[in-house]
């Protein structure tokens, strides 16, 4: 029911917002006069969207004109409060409908500045208004401090630029700062030194699980090189636990790497036979037909993709037995491929 009560004002005031002549006496009204002496009143241009959250759409109707504040966008954001009880959360609710308009603005123009956006509430209810108007408030007995942080330049921690010997005496949480680090050094056996010392004193505190996702970490995206020198430093260095640890991940990733070449290498060579067994197939079926061109010319892709991994196969030493599994060939096709 309240719905259908409320919602005249909404029409209303959006009616004669919409005109730019009201529109124009209520800003010069109503605004700061900081605000409105920068402000070219003859460039205000309504908007269409609305940043009301569902949940109070039956009490409250917006408008929102744009306009240049000394040649930049601006935003004008009037809010028309029509339900007779206070909203105490009122300065919150801005804050967000204010984010709201400068992401639209930054997603329609990512080059430009944010917009300055201005926000003006209008009360209609009979009870005094008494919420906050200053969104601090809202800290309650912490609105001092939020004063100190919010809306401050935030605090960044440039870990490529933090010092050693600054994070190693944080033996937990610097471990995780200082392979972040590593991440862009590998490779220096002095920077792999100081991780080991300290994978090995976290192994004597227990931190078992802190180490093995170190590991993980580091050896995950490791060139394989830098992986064998990894594990031979591990091997020199580390307590049985995570020297084990780090041994298996390398042997992991190495499958795995090798796995996926295979793989990648099956497919590349699929594809390319398959390309060149289209081509094949396209010329013989002008003369044969198309279809049974493509699908002889498909069959001597693969031949040739299978052929062609299992020379490289070959190359790199592996046994007939698996050559034969991976790319179909007999025995006695693979053989040939040796003379």
């Amino acid at each position: 029911m309240s719905h259908f009560i409320h919602q005249p004002h909404d029409k209303f005031f959006k009616q004669s917002m919409a005109d730019r002549r009201v529109a124009r006496e209520f800003f010069e009204l109503h605004l700061p006069a900081e605000i409105r002496e920068k402000i070219d009143f003859n460039t205000l241009t309504l908007q269409k969207e609305t940043f009301i959250d569902e949940a109070y759409k039956n009490h409250e109707a917006d408008v929102i004109y744009e306009v240049k504040l000394e040649q930049s966008p601006a935003y004008l954001y009037v809010l028309c409060e029509h339900q007779s009880e206070v909203d105490k959360i009122m300065a919150f609710r801005l804050l967000v409908y204010m984010v709201r308009i400068m992401e639209l603005q930054r997603q329609r123009h990512p080059k430009q500045a944010l917009p300055i956006v201005y926000p003006l509430v209008v009360y209609t209810g009979e009870q005094l208004w008494n919420a906050p108007l200053d969104l601090f408030e809202l800290f309650g007995q912490e609105q001092e401090l939020a004063r100190k942080i919010w809306l401050q330049p935030y605090h960044l921690i440039d870990v490529q630029r933090l010092d050693n010997e600054v994070l190693r005496k944080q033996l937990w949480s610097g471990l995780m700062q200082f392979v972040f680090k590593l991440r862009y050094i590998r490779g220096l056996r002095e920077t792999y030194q100081i991780l080991f010392s300290w994978l090995s004193e976290i192994e004597r505190e227990q931190g078992i699980s802190l180490g093995k996702n170190v590991l993980h970490y580091v050896i995950a995206d490791m060139e394989a090189n830098d992986q064998k020198l990894f594990v031979e430093k591990a091997n020199e260095y580390l307590l049985p636990e995570l020297r084990g640890e780090a041994m298996t991940l390398a042997q992991l990733f190495e499958k795995q790497g090798f796995e996926k070449g295979v793989q990648e290498g099956v497919q590349q060579g699929v594809r390319q036979g398959m390309e060149q067994g289209i081509q094949t197939g396209i010329q013989k079926g002008i003369q044969k037909g198309m279809q049974k061109g493509m699908q002889k010319g498909m069959q001597e892709g693969l031949q040739q993709a299978s052929t062609t991994i299992a020379k490289k196969l070959l190359a790199e030493g592996l046994p007939l037995a698996k050559i034969r599994y991976v790319t179909g060939l007999s025995v006695s096709q693979i053989e040939d491929l040796c003379d």
